[in-house]
């Protein structure tokens, strides 16, 4: 979601980049300033160092006594001392805190305190004292400084004589409330800046997001209904010229174009729809008037039939005739294709068989002329048909003829066996002239044998590991019947058929007709 990633995400950033600038500014600027002051502090200190040293060379100009342990214990000289540091002290009362002489033992001699505290040598100072006698010693340096940042003062050792192994350090403590002042103020200065910097970023962040998080979350709430199928138009951006101007034009001018579309769509889907009604109703008539074609009074005892168009209509076709010599005439067709194409065919080869079975008794000549004929409209159309024609007579003599349809199989009455009628043909209706003629053949059909007639609908029928039903397995269940009536072998041909391919994955019309030579 964009307001949990990007602003969430531009939030942090800017939170980031005022942080980080916060920190340049009080390293680049902060710390700068603060050695300044110290190092000013420091100056100011050394001055009055210099001054104060005047101040006590003039005294010792004009008192010639010896500065030791004993100018401390002699209360005149003492006392003289002291005044004159109270002097110093109350001029510089702002500056001087405090000041003590003691020995290099950490043997308090002498001590003036503003605070009147109880002064006495902390081993702190003991340590100073040490370190500054070294520099002396050492480096030549006149004073030692020991900063304390929590109090603002400066304390300053100096060594001022040696007699023997002793010697006497003076310690001043000087205030240091101006370096304090100019603490704050840099403090001060800092957070004004800091705020300044927060200011400019949030205007910043404002900016921007009125600038680009703005519109993207229009954009989103846009993509979200368009998504949903309704229409959405982002407006007021329609003027900008920057990327997310022309990011906003093109979604306004693609919602529009998937709201027509989807307006052209459901337009089409009417028209569809309606078509589709009205083709429906067609197949219903055109389902009705193909079955007219089909025989409707037929002797169960000598027929059984199973019909199963893949459509509403049929490219499969049967038919029984009854000659006067008592002979009877069967018929099965198949026609390229299916559906309505496929249907139209077979009632061309109704009207065509119809016509002529009863004038020509010989099959193949039947066929011959029925081919012509149509030929004579579907000549290089693509279109065509399969057919076998049998006619059998009461003395069980039969003649047939095969125009490239599945053999038919005749089922011994007494023995597991099948055995296929063939003939050579070529299609119907797909050359007037064909490449081989259609051959008749005879056969004798004993009493209690079946003749199985059947479409490819069948053997091309193909189970879920893609297997064709066959010609062989149709062949081994139908020897299987032998003895049984037409309607059981058609029953049990179908049930295997279904078991190999259930009805809802059959991919052609199926027809099967069993047919029985008892009288």
């Amino acid at each position: 979601m964009l307001k949990k990633s990007l602003i969430a995400r531009l939030s942090l950033l800017f939170f980031t980049v005022a942080l980080i600038n916060s920190v340049l500014f009080w390293v680049a600027t902060g710390s700068n300033q603060m050695r300044l002051i110290a190092e000013k502090s420091t100056l100011h200190v050394q001055h009055e160092l210099m001054v104060f040293r005047q101040h006590l060379n003039e005294f010792f100009k004009t008192n010639p006594t010896p500065f030791d342990t004993k100018f401390f214990q002699n209360q005149k000289t003492s006392k003289k001392f002291g005044t004159f540091i109270q002097e110093i002290q109350n001029k510089n009362k702002d500056l001087i805190e405090s000041i003590l002489i003691s020995d290099n033992s950490g043997k308090l001699l002498f001590d003036v305190d503003l605070n009147n505290k109880e002064k006495s040598v902390t081993p702190e100072d003991l340590q100073s004292i040490i370190k500054s006698i070294r520099l002396r010693d050492a480096k030549n340096e006149t004073f030692f400084s020991r900063s304390d940042v929590g109090r603002y003062q400066i304390s300053v050792f100096l060594p001022l004589s040696n007699i023997g192994e002793t010697t006497l350090v003076l310690k001043l403590v000087y205030s240091m409330q101006s370096m304090r002042e100019e603490y704050y103020r840099l403090i001060r200065l800092g957070v004004f800046v800091i705020g300044i910097l927060l200011i400019i970023q949030i205007a910043l962040a404002f900016f921007l997001y009125r600038l680009l998080i703005a519109p993207l979350r229009k954009l989103e709430k846009a993509a979200i209904i368009v998504g949903q199928g309704e229409y959405a138009h982002i407006g007021g951006f329609e003027k900008r010229v920057d990327e997310v101007g022309v990011l906003v034009v093109t979604f306004n001018r693609m919602s529009a174009d998937i709201r027509d579309q989807k307006a052209i769509i459901q337009k089409n889907y009417e028209e569809l729809k309606h078509r589709d009604e009205v083709m429906k109703h067609e197949l219903m008539i055109a389902e009705r008037i193909q079955r007219t074609i089909f025989p409707k009074d037929t002797d169960e005892q000598k027929l059984a039939l199973y019909y199963r168009p893949l459509y509403a209509v049929s490219g499969d076709y049967y038919d029984v005739f009854n000659y006067p010599d008592g002979s009877m005439g069967f018929l099965i067709c198949d026609a390229s294709g299916h559906g309505v194409p496929a249907a139209l065919l077979t009632m061309m080869a109704k009207s065509s068989f119809a016509n002529q079975v009863h004038q020509i008794s010989d099959p193949g000549e039947l066929m011959s002329v029925v081919n012509q004929q149509i030929a004579d409209s579907l000549e290089l159309s693509g279109q065509y048909l399969t057919a076998f024609y049998i006619r059998i007579y009461p003395d069980g003599n039969a003649l047939y003829c095969n125009a490239n349809h599945p053999s038919s199989l005749l089922v011994s009455a007494d023995k597991a066996e099948a055995s296929k009628l063939d003939s050579s043909g070529f299609y119907i209706g797909m050359m007037r002239e064909v490449p081989f003629p259609f051959e008749t053949r005879t056969t004798h059909l004993a009493p209690g044998q079946l003749l199985i007639l059947y479409s490819d609908g069948i053997t091309e029928a193909k189970n879920a590991n893609d297997e064709l039903f066959g010609e062989s397995r149709l062949q081994t269940y139908a020897a299987e019947q032998f003895g049984k009536s037409p309607q059981e072998v058609c029953q049990k041909i179908r049930d295997r058929l279904s078991e190999f391919c259930p009805d809802d994955k059959l991919n052609d019309d199926v027809t099967l007709l069993v047919i029985s030579t008892q009288k």
